[in-house]
C-alpha cells in the first residue's frame, strides 16, 4: 500500500508539473496573440498615404520623387518603365508620430497601358508634373494624364481625391514655341 501511495504521489507530482508547463505555454501563447493583435491594430492605425506622380516623359517626375525620398538622383536620364515605387516618412503632427508616404512614379508610356488599375489602386492623391523647358508638349501630356485619371476615377470620386500640379525645371528657360504655350495653357472652350 505504501508503494502504491508513493507511486500515486509521484504520478500526481508529474501530472501537476505537466499541467503547470501547459498553463505557462497557454499564457505565453495568449500574450503572443495579444501582442500580435496590438501590433496589427497599430499598423492598421498607422498613417500611410499613397500618391501617384504622373506626367510626360522627361518632365522630371523621377528626380522629384528622388528629392522627396532623400535618395540620389540618377546622373543619366533613364525613362521609367512601368512604375517605380519609393517610400519615405515625414513627421506627423503629434510628437514621435511618423507618416509613411508611398510615391508611385508612373512611367509615361503607361498612360494607355493595361496596368493602370494596379497603379491607381489605393491611391490617396495625384501629382501631375510638367516642365518649363518643354512647356507646351509637357503641359499637353499632363492634361492627357488628368483625362486618364478622370476616366478611371470618375468625376464625383475625383473631386474627393487631392490632386496637385507641379511645374519642374524652373531653373531652365521657358520653351520658345509661344504658339504651343498659348494653345495648351489657354485652350479654346
Amino acid at each position: 500500500i505504501a508503494k502504491v501511495s508513493n507511486d500515486l504521489n509521484d504520478e500526481k507530482t508529474r501530472l501537476n508539473a505537466q499541467i503547470d508547463t501547459h498553463r505557462k505555454a497557454q499564457e505565453k501563447a495568449e500574450a503572443d496573440l495579444r501582442n500580435l493583435v496590438a501590433s496589427r491594430d497599430e499598423k492598421l492605425n498607422a498613417k500611410k498615404y499613397t500618391i501617384a506622380v504622373l506626367g510626360d516623359k522627361g518632365c522630371g517626375k523621377s528626380s522629384l520623387v528622388a528629392d522627396w525620398a532623400g535618395t540620389p538622383r540618377s546622373p543619366v536620364y533613364r525613362e521609367t518603365i512601368g512604375i517605380n515605387i519609393v517610400w519615405t516618412t515625414v513627421p506627423g503632427k503629434k510628437a514621435g508620430e511618423e507618416i509613411t508616404i508611398e510615391l508611385r512614379d508612373v512611367g509615361s508610356l503607361e498612360r494607355n497601358g493595361l496596368m493602370l488599375d494596379t497603379y491607381f489602386n489605393g491611391v490617396d492623391g495625384f501629382i501631375f508634373v510638367y516642365d518649363q523647358s518643354n512647356i507646351g508638349a509637357s503641359y499637353k501630356g499632363m492634361t492627357e494624364w488628368m483625362d486618364v485619371v478622370l476616366k478611371y476615377y470618375g468625376e464625383e470620386r475625383m473631386l474627393r481625391v487631392p490632386s496637385y500640379t507641379i511645374l519642374t525645371k524652373t531653373d531652365l528657360p521657358v520653351s520658345s514655341d509661344e504658339s504651343l504655350i498659348v494653345s495648351y495653357l489657354h485652350p479654346r472652350h
